[in-house]
């Protein structure tokens, strides 16, 4: 008489599939997900205020450069004014720790390239897309692009600094000026662009050196 076995292989096929999982190779970002991390880059120090208000600020602290692009670094600094603890803790660890989407009101960047031309955005679900199980090589955006970089942040019960931008993965930038677009809509600051140095920005790349010869 034939008689059911389920789950008899169950602990061979997870065997099966540690082992898969401890042989595959690490999953690298691609060039244009991030800046390079074997190099120390070049700086254009700039920590200029881009838009204020009672409430929040916008600093454009510096432009790393690197031999693949430039990434572009900026703080947001939220204030307390009249809020209770538990609003003071929504507004500093909420949508303000985050890049705003089409939903979203945190903070928004964007470049416009040295020809008037809007660099290309690319985002977490583009590297999906591309890298994922189910990807396509022909996926894989070409360069120019301009992906979120998302760093750090803290503060206190009365200030609260995070710190991001985006990573402009642009090996054959020509300098010329560029413009940074930012965007708040959560703090009420509108669309709007402060100039980039591209030459600066391209004499940078003199002083890119690697962390190991």
């Amino acid at each position: 008489m034939q008689t059911s076995e389920p789950g008899f292989f169950d602990e061979e096929d997870a065997e099966r599939r540690r082992r898969a999982i401890e042989e595959a190779e690490p999953y690298r970002v691609p060039q244009w997900g991030q800046a390079p991390e074997d190099e120390v880059p070049g700086r254009v120090l700039l920590d200029r205020t881009i838009a204020r208000s009672e409430r929040a600020t916008l600093v454009l602290r510096e432009i790393g450069v690197y031999s693949t692009g430039f990434e572009v670094v900026v703080d947001w600094v939220l204030r307390r004014r009249d809020e209770s603890v538990s609003e003071w803790q929504r507004r500093a660890h909420g949508r303000a720790a985050f890049f705003g989407g089409e939903e979203g009101g945190g903070p928004r960047f964007g470049i416009v390239g040295p020809g008037g031309e809007k660099v290309p955005a690319v985002g977490f679900g583009t590297m999906r897309a591309a890298y994922g199980p189910d990807s396509d090589p022909n996926d894989a955006p070409t360069p120019p692009t301009a992906m979120p970089r998302h760093g750090g942040g803290g503060g206190s019960d009365r200030l609260y600094r995070l710190t991001g931008g985006l990573w402009v993965w642009w090996p054959e930038f020509p300098g010329g000026e560029c413009r940074l677009v930012s965007e708040w809509r959560d703090e009420e600051f509108e669309a709007s662009a402060v100039p980039l140095d591209g030459d600066a920005i391209v004499a940078a790349r003199a002083a890119v050196r690697p962390l190991w010869e």
